[in-house]
């Protein structure tokens, strides 16, 4: 039976790799992964039987005993801990490219960032933005709405005027 090679997404942090491993329908039963100090062996059965593997030697050492994994139906999580902190060059051991590893952008974070910032600070509040509130004076080159008549605007948003002019189908159907 043929092997398939997954697509493998890394990011990582001063003390910790993050890696994403795409398998449709990974069968839980019949993973055999393997972390040492140097690499990981990945080899699992994914949907219609077909068996998906790699293996990577890692850039330097790793602690294998504080490595956690969460697999999912189609995805393999991992977050694997660095023997000593530091960013490294690249995921594997070597020069060489390996075409089925690719940067996760959505976790990755530049070498020169605070390790001590959580991953998106404030984003549930969208905070961040403290420098906003200099927006409220913005009013480009017309320099506001002059003199609307704000009662006939109402007035005629209500009876339906304010429609999709110029837009057919996006009107009165």
């Amino acid at each position: 039976m043929a092997t398939f090679t997954p697509t493998v997404l890394w990011a990582q942090r001063n003390n910790l790799i993050y890696l994403t491993v795409d398998v449709p329908d990974i069968d839980t039963n019949t993973d055999d992964i393997i972390i040492t100090e140097d690499k990981i062996d990945f080899r699992v059965t994914g949907s219609g039987g077909k068996v998906y593997a790699f293996t990577i030697e890692f850039f330097a050492q790793v602690n294998p005993d504080e490595c956690t994994r969460e697999i999912t139906g189609r995805h393999a999580f991992f977050t694997i801990s660095k023997k000593a902190d530091g960013f490294w060059d690249r995921l594997n051991k070597g020069s060489a490219k390996l075409p089925f590893v690719k940067t996760d952008f959505a976790r990755w974070v530049d070498e020169d960032e605070s390790d001590d910032e959580p991953d998106f600070p404030g984003a549930g509040g969208m905070g961040g933005f403290g420098g906003a509130g200099g927006f409220g004076g913005m009013g480009g080159a017309g320099g506001g709405m002059g003199d609307v008549d704000m009662a006939a605007l109402l007035s005629q948003l209500q009876q339906g005027g304010g429609g999709m002019g110029g837009f057919p189908g996006m009107g009165d159907e």
